[in-house]
């Protein structure tokens, strides 16, 4: 299954893969099982082509077998989540605000009566190997419902970080939590089925208990409106006012998976996108995010096509924006 180029090194490393005639899982999986998350737009859907790889990403091995993974591929990751504002230690929170996007999660620890923010963090949801947009994610925890490997990863992603915090600031007392996302992302924090959402009429599961209690803080789950429309846009909502708003606004939140909601005439009308993945290259069959060797421009201008890469290294994939560029060329 390796293969070797005359001209440079492509291959950072070569993994052993133990199976045989019973197993069900795909290369994609065995490797996960072996500590080597990788990122995959269809992750093992078998619609990306196969190419991202060496091996066709749904490929379920019967007998062991050797894969190679590019430079590329054990190196990839999403650049530049990483982002913590510094304590301002004049205020003491008692509010945790937590925003579980596709791709990021933020949390912020607030004073609420103040309106101050005491600390706050930014990083990549570790649900990321197992899909880039919330499509991919619904069918991969439909297929791996009875393991709740999403609904760990993120429970535990989060515990992680909040313990992180108490142990630099240990006499921080909280009171309340309050949590937002988009439907799915809800959906797997808790371990709620996502089978309604994997086809029309696109329904989420009946939930209602969006208030309780855990370690004595009380936790509050900003509700949904919609399968595809989270209670992050809830909030948002409401903090513009546009129950009561008499004019014509637009509400727009362009992450991985986006929405717009449109107040006119005293109704709101919304709707929903893949917005993350058509920038991040995903579906393509050299599609990758903005990482460093990614194709983000392109020129058709002259005799030979120039392309610029991220941080100028040597091509990995093309990102959504080089996409964008080539399209325009044509």
């Amino acid at each position: 299954m390796c293969q070797r180029s005359t001209e440079r090194k492509i291959f950072a490393m070569q993994i052993h893969i133990e199976a045989n005639s019973n197993n069900t899982l795909t290369v994609l999986d065995l490797l996960e099982k072996q500590g080597f998350s990788l990122p995959c737009n269809c992750h093992g859907a078998n619609v990306c082509g196969g190419t991202q790889y060496d091996f066709p990403c749904a490929l379920i091995p019967k007998e062991p077998l050797t894969v190679c993974l590019r430079d590329s591929a054990v190196n990839q990751k999403i650049e530049g989540l990483g982002l913590m504002q510094k304590a301002d230690l004049s205020v003491s929170p008692d509010t945790l605000l937590i925003d579980i996007g596709t791709t990021t999660i933020a949390m912020v620890y607030y004073h609420s009566a103040k309106r101050t923010t005491f600390f706050s963090e930014v990083f990549p949801n570790p649900q990321i190997p197992y899909g880039a947009d919330v499509i991919s994610r619904i069918n991969y925890d439909v297929s791996d419902h009875e393991h709740h490997l999403l609904h760990h990863r993120i429970v535990s992603c989060l515990e992680e970080h909040v313990s992180s915090f108490f142990l630099q600031f240990p006499d921080v007392s909280l009171r309340q939590c309050l949590i937002g996302g988009n439907t799915t992302m809800i959906h797997l924090l808790l371990n709620l089925s996502l089978q309604g959402m994997t086809g029309f009429p696109f329904t989420p599961s009946e939930f209602t208990n969006f208030c309780f209690t855990h370690n004595e803080v009380e936790v509050f789950i900003l509700p949904w409106l919609s399968a595809f429309i989270g209670g992050d846009i809830t909030s948002g909502l409401l903090s513009l006012s546009f129950d009561t708003r008499k004019d014509t606004c637009l509400l727009a939140d362009l992450g991985t998976n986006g929405e717009l909601v449109l107040c006119h005439q005293n109704h709101l009308f919304t709707a929903s996108t893949a917005a993350g993945p058509a920038l991040e290259g995903n579906g393509l069959s050299h599609g990758c995010p903005a990482i460093p060797g990614a194709i983000s421009d392109v020129s058709l201008r002259g005799v030979v096509p120039r392309i610029q890469t991220i941080a100028n290294k040597l091509p990995a994939g093309i990102c959504g924006s080089g996409a964008i560029s080539t399209l325009a060329e044509l």
